[in-house]
């Protein structure tokens, strides 16, 4: 069971990752840590991760970026979701709140760009088919190995689930990519793992 933490955002919702990959987009955390528990997540030593079982919830996420966008000059062409975190984590409260900011983005003319490990509720994937044109997907697949998955991402969407979400997503026009990280050395870096 995850415990969530409620909190108020200080800091700007809209952020500059520091990853060089990430570096012309604005990025969005809803939490800081990450229900899905992945053992390899390099977040895992961020001074700001609450813990195992533990996410901090940041319930005004919605109203910082309406006030953000308001504020700005030029919106962003589009905004990733999450360097730190995962959009779908298996979490009810995070899951409604990513619907609503998905919602606001996509009503701003806001494209949105994820990687997810996590199961997408089919209100938020027919949300993301209505707007397929400004979305792009990456699906983040590690093995096609159930027993190997729930081992090394406990609450990620099962290898299986997530080849749906990349067929669905791709057969809307969504621009989507399988994400085949991290490979584990003697555990996932053969074709058989990934067939």
């Amino acid at each position: 069971m995850v415990t969530v933490i409620r909190a108020e955002r200080r800091s700007p919702v809209l952020t500059r990752s520091n990853l060089a990959c990430l570096s012309r987009m604005p990025t969005i955390n809803l939490t800081a840590g990450c229900s899905i528990d992945c053992v390899y997540c390099y977040t895992l030593g961020y001074t700001s991760n609450p813990g195992k079982g533990k996410v901090v919830l940041y319930g005004n996420t919605l109203d910082k970026l309406r006030s953000e966008l308001a504020n700005k000059r030029t919106k962003p062409k589009a905004v990733f979701f999450s360097p730190a975190s995962d959009l779908f984590q298996p979490v009810p409260e995070v899951l409604e709140i990513g619907y609503r900011v998905l919602e606001f983005l996509f009503s701003q003319g806001v494209g949105v760009a994820f990687l997810t490990k996590g199961h997408i509720p089919d209100d938020t994937l027919r949300l993301l088919l209505d707007n397929a044109d400004q979305v792009r997907a990456q699906i983040g697949i590690t093995t096609l190995d159930e027993g190997l998955a729930c081992m090394f991402e406990p609450d990620a969407a099962s290898p299986r689930v997530r080849l749906e979400q990349i067929a669905i997503l791709g057969a809307a026009g969504i621009a989507t990519e399988a994400r085949l990280d991290p490979i584990l050395p003697g555990l996932t870096d053969s074709s058989e793992a990934l067939s």
